[in-house]
């Protein structure tokens, strides 16, 4: 007598309130179906979507004018991050139905005592057995475009205080680029001697969308001091 067979169980939809441990449950399965747990695992593309704590970066800009300028936009309701210059019909990545993950950040989180990115960070990690994670920005990526090469320093400044403050001093395993203003050569050298040597931080970042050449000889002093402390640069 042939069995009855097994009724498919209907899995919940995913949102943005949905947990990051039920998101990746089959990719925790899968290791330690496999053993991952006993390989060295680093993820070296791992995003912020640094708009969801934008209040906390605003409050270390380092110009007070501009400060101003950012925090101005968060007093109108629905209001852009203030000075970035991001197109929101650009950031499609949730959408044509895929996972609605950088939508909108509504997971719930229980710890206090801990930052929400980092808990989060957590959890992904966890699941998918990662031992390391570099950490850069998202919808920063298009700064270098910004028509006001000044507000690319103050948000750079800004971004790189509020990595190493909040997220890499709460977790070993969160590795951070700093990001460069490429567009004001002058203020990168000056990033590096602040921030190059801050616990967590491996290299720095440049974004590729940008307009100046990266061989132009403005750039021979930030260059000569990565390659004396050792710092790699990379581009995204």
């Amino acid at each position: 007598m042939a069995s009855t067979p097994e009724k498919p169980r209907e899995l919940e939809q995913i949102t943005v309130k949905s947990d990051t441990r039920d998101v990746l449950a089959h990719a925790r399965e899968y290791g330690e179906k496999n053993g991952l747990e006993d390989t060295l695992i680093i993820d070296i593309d791992a995003h912020v979507t640094e708009t969801a704590f934008w209040g906390e970066i605003v409050d270390r800009i380092p110009s007070d004018v501009y400060q101003h300028m950012a925090k101005s936009f968060q007093d109108r309701v629905g209001g852009p991050p203030g000075l970035l210059n991001n197109q929101p019909g650009l950031l499609y990545q949730d959408q044509f139905g895929r996972v609605p993950h950088q939508q909108s950040q509504q997971e719930i989180v229980e710890e206090t005592d801990t930052h929400r990115q980092v808990v989060l960070a957590r959890r992904a990690m966890d699941s998918m057995h990662v031992d390391y994670t570099v950490v850069f920005p998202t919808p920063m990526l298009v700064l270098g475009t910004h028509p006001q090469p000044e507000v690319e320093v103050q948000l750079a400044y800004a971004f790189n205080r509020w990595l190493i403050e909040e997220v890499l001093s709460q977790d070993d395993r969160l590795k951070g680029l700093l990001y460069l203003p490429f567009n004001t050569p002058e203020a990168c050298p000056d990033i590096v001697a602040e921030f190059g040597d801050k616990p967590g931080i491996i290299g720095t970042t440049v974004t590729s969308t940008r307009f100046r050449a990266v061989h132009h000889n403005s750039y021979m002093r930030l260059y000569s001091m990565l390659q004396e402390r050792g710092l790699p640069i990379t581009f995204h």
